[in-house]
């Protein structure tokens, strides 16, 4: 269960950031739009990608809540009863989600198979200009051109294993040269891995209502820097825009979701041609500048995701409390009298931190610990999970001071239940295990102040007190 919640945390955080992310980005695109700094948007747009896969946000929340024991404090990474049966439906949607979103990508992966196969490797003159061109551009490595009927216009796929493909029929030099130019400026750029990756995004992060505008402004970014590009280096706008034109007017057939084309449809390509009209006359925003914004927009994105971050922890705390299932045990009085006082419910804003190396001490025998630290007010302290088996007892005898504050000792069941006694004074008791898993022992401190604790929790075994 464990690395069903992990997941849970995983989606859902990254799925956060990369949408704040993106909405930063959108903002910052329009700035530097203005200026003609399509490289930075371009670049930034990758990053905001980047996001939707890496889980920043929660590998922080991961150092802040989790010691270098492995414990961890407050609700991060904990549930309750009804988390987990919640989670383990949302799973279950989320899992058809993915095959249902994978559906179509499998089918056009398979297509791209079949039209691979009916392509042949060009020869002559098409092939003497591309070797030329990736002369021209330092290309080492050794791409093919492939032709074929079933191919509706100059195209570049694969990650591992590029190829360019090509209409069938005969193309003159212009249209070669822009058509190589363009797709070459997309291997440099990398922008198939981005295709592929934006596609296990869609899969991933179905749920998540923008990823079908980022899918689309990838795309259209994509093209939108790769004819910046390829236009530079050609230094002829005017050609550049007659072949897409003619393309758009001649060239017609299915699109893949996996490739990279020079012609896509005829209204994207009227937007290429209306950005680079644009691109051209506006004066461009020096690199410092750029660099400074570039710099606003990765802090503005930073501390976004970080107040995101804190507002996710507050809002799964207060699911993770109102579901919170809390069975009070029957009371074993200590020795000397100590006072016992009954409570129904736990503080409701309660946080939680972890027994870190400072507050207790092991025992050589390995199945005692003494603990001695401060609780602050609101504050639940908790252990590592600690591995019971059925009939096992986890024994716990400390003193609190000062003496007529009540705390609430308990243990945390694989389940997520809580088992606690609540008193004051000097406490002991023994929460027998009914059932085998990993358990946490705490006390929590829901009084006006902060409270010292001082004693020892003790894992008994079944089989007449053995050590653990």
């Amino acid at each position: 269960m464990n690395i069903v919640i992990e997941l849970a945390f995983i989606v859902l955080t990254t799925s956060l950031t990369g949408s704040i992310t993106y909405g930063v980005w959108y903002v910052f695109s329009r700035i530097f739009e203005s200026q003609g700094i399509v490289h930075v948007i371009y670049y930034m747009l990758k990053a905001v990608i980047l996001f939707f896969l890496i889980p920043v946000l929660f590998i922080r929340m991961k150092i802040l809540y989790t010691s270098a024991d492995g414990s961890t404090t407050g609700a991060f990474l904990i549930w309750t009863p009804g988390i987990k049966k919640g989670l383990m439906v949302l799973g279950c949607i989320w899992v058809l989600g993915v095959i249902w979103k994978g559906i179509p990508y499998w089918k056009d992966i398979r297509q791209n198979c079949r039209i691979r196969k009916n392509c042949k490797v060009c020869q002559g003159a098409p092939e003497q200009q591309w070797e030329k061109i990736c002369h021209e551009h330092r290309i080492i490595r050794k791409i093919p051109v492939l032709q074929g009927e079933s191919i509706p216009s100059p195209a570049l796929d694969g990650v591992f294993f590029p190829r360019i493909y090509l209409p069938e029929g005969e193309h003159n030099d212009r249209i070669l040269r822009v058509a190589y130019t363009h797709e070459l400026t997309h291997y440099r750029h990398k922008d198939i891995a981005f295709q592929e990756l934006m596609i296990l995004i869609t899969c991933l992060h179905w749920f998540n209502p923008l990823i079908v505008k980022i899918f689309k402004m990838n795309k259209l970014w994509s093209e939108y820097y790769c004819d910046y590009e390829a236009n530079r280096i050609l230094g002829n706008t005017d050609e550049y825009i007659q072949v897409l034109l003619e393309m758009a007017l001649d060239m017609a057939g299915k699109l893949s979701f996996t490739t990279v084309k020079l012609y896509e449809d005829k209204s994207t390509v009227l937007k290429r041609v209306e950005r680079m009209k644009k691109y051209d006359t506006l004066k461009k925003m020096n690199r410092m500048t750029a660099a400074v914004w570039s710099l606003v927009f990765f802090l503005a994105g930073s501390i976004t995701v970080c107040a995101a971050g804190n507002g996710f922890m507050r809002v799964y705390t207060k699911l993770y409390n109102a579901t919170a299932e809390e069975i009070e045990e029957p009371l074993m009085k200590s020795l000397n009298n100590a006072e016992y006082i009954e409570s129904v419910d736990a503080h409701p804003d309660i946080q939680e931190e972890t027994m870190d190396a400072d507050d207790y001490k092991a025992e050589s025998c390995a199945y005692a610990a003494f603990i001695e630290f401060d609780i602050g007010s609101g504050v639940r302290k908790q252990t590592n999970e600690l591995s019971r088996k059925s009939g096992d007892s986890i024994d716990v005898g400390v003193s609190i001071s000062p003496a007529d504050q009540n705390v609430k000792v308990g243990i945390i069941e694989p389940s997520g239940m809580i088992r606690y006694i609540f008193g004051k004074g000097n406490i002991s008791h023994s929460f027998v295990i009914d059932k085998s898993g990993n358990y946490k022992f705490f006390i929590e401190n829901d009084n006006d102040i902060s409270v010292n604790v001082f004693g020892l929790y003790r894992l008994e075994r079944y089989s007449r007190g053995e050590g653990k």
